[in-house]
């Protein structure tokens, strides 16, 4: 009688080790964008500067808890894509010259992450940026990230403030365990 309430047990509890194994075994691999607008004020200095610094909240946390994973269970973040375009139909990119992109992250300490060359004479009104393959994992367990974009503007005044809008699309890979 004892062998068969053990075997029971057994038979029962397979299924259970098994699919709690499948789980710590697999990492999933999570896509996701943000963005946000801000606006660069334009004023009579020309040459290298800081041109806005803005915080963004990535809501990471509801991409990652759509697939029963948390923060903690970040194993690798990467930006594969950032794109910088105007708001305003009659702005264009041509105020810029040289554009990159930094992350502060919460000790305060800065790292260049994308960058963007636009020719001289441009009407564009979108510049994608060339991201680095930097893992930056521990900048997406925050819950904001700063960034700064600093550049070269070459045009020393505009009748009014630059508005834009920044996109990431960041790989996420999330895992259970170390």
């Amino acid at each position: 009688m004892k062998i068969s309430n053990y075997f029971l047990v057994l038979i029962f509890s397979l299924p259970t080790i098994f699919y709690s194994c499948k789980k710590v075994g697999g990492n999933k691999n999570i896509n996701y964008a943000f963005q946000q607008d801000f606006k660069v004020d334009t004023i009579s200095y020309v040459g290298e500067r800081e041109f806005v610094t803005f915080e963004m909240n990535t809501n990471i946390e509801s991409y990652l808890a759509l697939n029963d994973f948390t923060i903690n269970n970040i194993k690798e973040a990467k930006v594969i894509s950032v794109e910088l375009s105007t708001v305003n139909a009659n702005q264009d990119l041509n105020y810029f010259k040289n554009l990159s992109l930094r992350m502060t992250n919460d000790a305060g300490a800065q790292l260049i992450f994308a960058n963007a060359v636009l020719p001289d004479e441009t009407v564009q009104k979108t510049v994608s940026f060339v991201p680095e393959t930097t893992d930056l994992k521990e900048f997406f367990k925050l819950a904001t990230i700063q960034f700064t974009l600093y550049g070269i503007n070459d045009l020393s005044i505009l009748p009014s403030p630059v508005d834009l809008r920044i996109k990431f699309n960041v790989a996420v890979t999330a895992g259970l365990g170390n």
